[in-house]
């Protein structure tokens, strides 16, 4: 008697001690974007670029007196040019530029593959893992598109994914929804190497039929 209660008061701590996982959000369905609740795409990649300056071979001032020479305040003035045009530029980003620019979201969960239309103009497909990202020998947990490697998991009700970018730079998307699941926030995080800060964007999007 005494060794089945042991036994019944250990199974129970066993069965309490296992965190439960998260619920997975239901993202399947078609999503519209919201204009008023979204982040401009052209406006938060505008002036992201670093104009690097590099040292010029030394010019000969023999005679030309005090002062920068001709050939130096050229140069100066070239390089002035150049950075004011980089920042009204907005920084030209390849095809994740229709994932940015998108208003209208297909998704589709089945089993455990999501996948994701964006304006019928690009197309990605992910495998989660559930409570985190996950590493395997073999990096099967990565896919490859037009954008870049991608590992996607989910973690807090929230669908991540993180994207090392062809041909260099880094993405983290973050889909989530809202209380009613009416609304869908995608939050996009942009890394460059050759960019001034990181560039943040929110797009947040309706559920069909919801307006």
């Amino acid at each position: 008697m005494f060794i089945r209660r042991c036994l019944l008061l250990s199974l129970v701590t066993l069965l309490t001690s296992v965190p439960a996982l998260a619920a997975l959000p239901e993202l399947s369905g078609q999503w519209s974007l919201l204009p008023d609740e979204s982040d401009d795409p052209a406006a938060a990649l505008k002036g992201l670029a670093v104009i690097r300056r590099m040292p010029r071979a030394q010019v000969d001032q023999t005679g030309a007196g005090p002062g920068q020479s001709t050939q130096e305040r050229y140069w100066e003035q070239q390089d002035m040019m150049a950075e004011r045009r980089a920042f009204k530029a907005v920084a030209d980003v390849g095809a994740i530029q229709r994932l940015l620019d998108a208003t209208k979201l297909t998704i589709a969960q089945q089993g455990d593959t999501v996948s994701i239309d964006y304006d019928a103009k690009l197309a990605r497909s992910f495998k989660p893992t559930e409570g985190g990202p996950s590493y395997s020998a073999k990096g099967t947990e990565y896919t490859t598109d037009s954008i870049g490697e991608g590992l996607s998991y989910y973690r807090d009700g929230k669908l991540v994914v993180e994207t090392i970018l062809a041909p260099r730079g880094r993405m983290v998307e973050t889909y989530q929804l809202d209380a009613s699941s009416q609304r869908l926030t995608l939050k996009v995080e942009l890394k460059n190497p050759d960019w001034l800060i990181t560039a943040r964007i929110k797009r947040v999007f309706s559920a069909a039929g919801s307006h």
